[in-house]
């Protein structure tokens, strides 16, 4: 288990970190009139009590994902709590573990082209952001992304070489995401499990039923991997059922998103087993490209505009699912208004694009009024719900080009580390991190959720996985 040694320099650090934050939480809480901030010092005190144990302070975050929420401190200004902080203490201990010890860093992670196009990723970020046309909501973009990158990839790197740790953590993870689907189950029972009321009974624990299944969807393969690889006869069983209580909850969040994503991970999974992830990543790249161009050319788009009267609401979900068919319902429609801006602002500026997030400030101006519907004033200031078409307009071209780069040598280096990795265990951790990362990559395509706090960790937690047991050599040594 890692450690962190109390040198007298360490010592000064931390007296002088926590004096600094209990200040700061002082004022504001003062200044915002709320006691939220004070959370932030008691957040503090156990990231030092964790840090003499790192690893089991680790785990405990993902003890706390499903149970952090959305708090809005000022109209321009909101965080997760009490994620969000814990995020930021992990990052400001990893990157003083790595201060410390930057001579002992395995060359082989950094050279890894996972680990290159990710900083190649943050750099661009980075650059987009000098160029923002909203230069104060980049900034805080930008550091978001930082305190998501470090610790979900750069500190799972350096903490879960071993196995075991790995299983902590998402046993931890499977005990809270079970408890929250037991909260939500029970108030969902009150209404007799029906579509209208599934947003009121995720809440407040989760922002909308979408997030509340997705979270549960790109936990499934990690269930899998906790049955296949425990020779418990008790513990298989137990797994097993959460599996079922998983998607028995997968089923009654009422979430088109997350329905397709557990056939496409179905699927992945043969598509890895036979090798076949660079055909089909062709594949799906020529398939895109060419239904873009068609609805580019001549404004071909403009003959799949919407009939305004008819995109509404849905109180059934069979309606909804017709009404989606039909391209009538009012969420897929309010998609394609906000897509259509997207591709003007790209077209506007391809190279740097806005600045990252800073879609909602900008769109406006570029939407076509025969796409607009009931809720296309955006009263909850939501975002363009296709990250990679957010990236484009946000980043330019070049930024979603790293990006879909990025994610695509996941899977293909997630491939070949499962089909080189002997030990049958370790060979199914690959293949859970690889189906996670796959579904939250097709939940990507009509959602933003990278930056969300219970989302977030995963998607970047997966290539380190992935990196960490696919290496044959860095697993021989940490065999050794």
């Amino acid at each position: 288990m890692t450690k962190l040694s109390l040198t007298y320099p360490v010592q000064h650090f931390f007296f002088y970190a926590f004096s600094l934050l209990l200040l700061s939480s002082l004022f504001a809480a003062i200044h915002l009139e709320s006691l939220l901030p004070l959370l932030f010092p008691i957040l503090g005190l156990i990231g030092f009590a964790g840090s003499l144990n790192l690893n089991r302070l680790y785990a405990f975050f993902f003890l706390l994902i499903p149970f952090s929420i959305e708090v809005e401190l000022t109209r321009s200004f909101g965080t997760d709590l009490p994620s969000e902080p814990f995020m930021i203490g992990l990052t400001l201990i990893a990157l003083l573990i790595f201060a410390r010890n930057y001579k002992r860093i395995d060359a082989r992670y950094l050279k890894h082209p996972i680990t290159f196009l990710l900083l190649l990723h943050f750099i661009w970020i980075a650059i987009a952001t000098l160029f923002s046309q909203n230069l104060f909501v980049s900034v805080k973009y930008l550091l978001a992304k930082t305190w998501y990158i470090v610790p979900f990839y750069f500190l799972a790197i350096h903490l879960l070489k071993k196995e075991a740790a790995v299983r902590t953590l998402l046993k931890c993870a499977l005990i809270s995401l079970l408890v929250s689907i037991s909260f939500v189950m029970i108030s969902h029972a009150g209404d007799g499990f029906s579509f209208d009321s599934i947003n009121q009974a995720v809440s407040p624990i989760f922002r909308n039923h979408v997030n509340y299944a997705c979270i549960l969807t790109l936990f499934v393969p990690y269930i899998w991997y906790l049955t296949v690889s425990n020779k418990s006869t008790f513990y298989r069983v137990f797994y097993t059922i959460a599996m079922v209580v998983f998607l028995t909850a997968i089923y009654l969040s009422y979430t088109r998103a997350a329905y397709v994503a557990i056939g496409i991970a179905l699927g992945a999974y043969l598509i890895i087993k036979w090798k076949l992830v660079k055909v089909v990543i062709l594949t799906v790249t020529i398939v895109a490209t060419a239904i873009i161009s068609f609805l580019s050319i001549d404004n071909n788009y403009l003959e799949y505009k919407p009939d305004f009267e008819k995109a509404i609401t849905h109180k059934k979900f069979d309606d909804l699912l017709d009404a989606t068919t039909k391209l009538e319902d009012i969420s897929t429609v309010e998609r394609f208004y906000r897509w259509v801006a997207g591709g003007y602002m790209v077209a506007d500026r391809p190279l740097l694009g806005f600045g990252p997030a800073t879609f909602y400030f900008n769109y406006q101006s570029y939407t076509v009024t025969g796409f607009q519907t009931y809720v296309s004033d955006n009263p909850e200031k939501s975002g363009i719900h296709n990250y990679y078409l957010m990236t484009a307009v946000e980043q330019g071209l070049v930024g979603c080009l790293i990006f879909v780069s990025f994610c695509f040598i996941v899977m293909i280096k997630g491939e070949e580390a499962y089909h080189n990795q002997p030990d049958k265990s370790k060979k199914a951790l690959i293949m859970s991190a690889l189906l996670s990362f796959i579904i939250i990559c097709a939940v990507l395509i009509i959602n933003d959720m990278v930056e969300a706090a219970k989302v977030g960790p995963f998607f970047f937690l997966a290539p380190a996985l992935i990196l960490i047991y696919g290496l044959p050599k860095i697993q021989e040594r940490i065999s050794n």
